[in-house]
């Protein structure tokens, strides 16, 4: 597997950011990680992005183990991200958070800094037309399986996600994102 380029919250931590370059290490990758996705709040409260075609990532970090590979491989990646704090131990709930694939996306040189984290967020600017996968903090054994199961040739310029209520990855086609924000002396 190729060198993933790794995105992260503003507000990971060390450990955060040294654990998660350790689950690429033990799937022998580097991970040039950045941190810059603004905070998700509570029900998102980590969010980690990985731009790289989405077969050439699971075949990477699932080597021969297939989906079992994946799965060790993810609780690595959410262990970086389990709280060490009070409010999550009281509530004894498991921290949620959520892992996005994707193709890279290509940073205009023209870019302002200002707009750099919503391009890469998705809000703005190009997109890649391949499939994305979203695999969440509490996915089952059996979405670990059925993803393996799953044709994502199937799913082009699909957002590919695990629907909890019924138990099965479900898809949905990408919508274009807007455009770039224009510099005010040009809209004069």
């Amino acid at each position: 597997m190729q060198e993933a380029q790794v995105y992260v919250s503003t507000l990971a931590t060390r450990g955060e950011i040294e654990g998660i370059r350790s689950a690429f290490g033990e799937v022998q990758a580097e991970a040039n990680i950045e941190a810059i996705i603004p905070p998700q709040g509570f029900e998102i409260p980590w969010l980690v992005f990985v731009d790289l075609p989405v077969q050439e990532f699971l075949v990477g970090v699932a080597g021969g183990a297939g989906w079992a590979g994946l799965q060790a491989f993810f609780k690595t990646l959410k262990e970086a991200h389990e709280p060490r704090r009070r409010f999550w131990r009281r509530k004894r709930q498991p921290r949620q958070g959520q892992l996005v694939v994707r193709p890279p996306i290509e940073i205009p040189a023209d870019l302002e800094p200002d707009h750099r984290a919503a391009v890469l967020m998705g809000w703005i600017g190009p997109k890649a037309s391949e499939t994305e996968l979203a695999i969440p903090a509490d996915l089952p054994d059996e979405g670990f399986r059925a993803l393996f199961e799953l044709d994502l040739d199937q799913y082009p310029n699909h957002y590919v996600h695990w629907n909890s209520e019924h138990g099965e990855w479900r898809a949905r086609e990408k919508e274009p994102p807007q455009s770039l924000p224009k510099d005010s002396e040009e809209s004069d």
